[in-house]
């Protein structure tokens, strides 16, 4: 578990430039739900 973490930490340029896209895609499409909760409220 220990040795697993470690490797998590342990991020590919690719890697994390992929991840980084996929996180902030991931944001948009919360606050779209956020504001259609809202409005739907």
């Amino acid at each position: 578990m220990r040795k697993r973490k470690k490797e998590k930490k342990v991020h590919n340029p690719v890697t994390y430039k992929f991840t980084k896209k996929y996180i902030y895609f991931y944001y948009a499409f919360f606050w779209a739900l956020l504001l259609m909760f809202v409005f739907t409220r």
